[in-house]
């Protein structure tokens, strides 16, 4: 079996985009400092005390993503948790309905401006005597998604104003001036038209009334 992986990477955009990823590194923050408000020195900082206050509610959790570790030094951090019991085996079963934790705290902390992932494709080879697992780069070359900001009317305007004035000499407000002088001119004509069915109708009449 041989299975294929290709790379994709994407770079959103800080606040105030609507992708409000996380940008800010502050290193002289302790971790007794680091606060629910956003005080996170990264992204997976926040998401570990997300998780890590979910699944320690009422009981001291060791089956979980967490290291053991890191719960020891939550532990230190918190004193008033220090009695509490330990999660016994009988309520990992509950504990594991509560996988949804997982989707709740990536939406709750904020992504990082870089989000890197892999995609793989398995391709099954012939039948063969022994068991074979091959990793192989992918032929097509890494994906690069990049948010930008949206471009607004007056400024999308203007770079085609900038482009018509380097490449045919002139500029916006000529090409403005020359809708309106249409719009004018074919407004003028419809007057025109009116009056001259107005007058042929007259003429009309009058002939009738000899």
């Amino acid at each position: 079996m041989a299975i294929f992986y290709s790379e994709k990477s994407e770079h959103l955009k800080p606040y105030p985009f609507d992708t409000n990823c996380f940008d800010g590194y502050d290193h002289t923050l302790d971790d007794c400092a680091v606060n629910w408000n956003g005080k996170f020195r990264s992204s997976g900082e926040c998401f570990l005390y997300c998780l890590s206050e979910s699944l320690n509610v009422r009981c001291i959790n060791y089956y979980s993503l967490l290291t053991e570790r890191w719960i020891r030094r939550r532990l230190q951090e918190d004193f008033s948790r220090s009695m509490m019991p330990f999660c016994s085996s009988s309520k990992n079963i509950e504990i594991q309905k509560h996988g949804n934790q997982l989707e709740y705290c990536m939406k709750k902390c904020r992504p990082s401006c870089v989000r890197e992932w892999f995609t793989m494709a398995k391709v099954n080879s012939e039948p063969f005597n022994q068991t074979t697992i091959t990793l192989l780069r992918s032929n097509e070359p890494s994906q690069l998604i990049e948010h930008v900001e949206a471009t607004s009317l007056e400024t999308f305007m203007g770079n085609i104003g900038g482009h018509l004035h380097v490449w045919l000499g002139i500029s916006v407000v000529e090409i403005f001036n020359y809708i309106i002088r249409i719009i004018r001119l074919r407004h003028f004509s419809g007057i025109l038209c009116c009056l001259y069915v107005l007058f042929k109708r007259s003429r009309r009449r009058n002939n009738h009334g000899y």
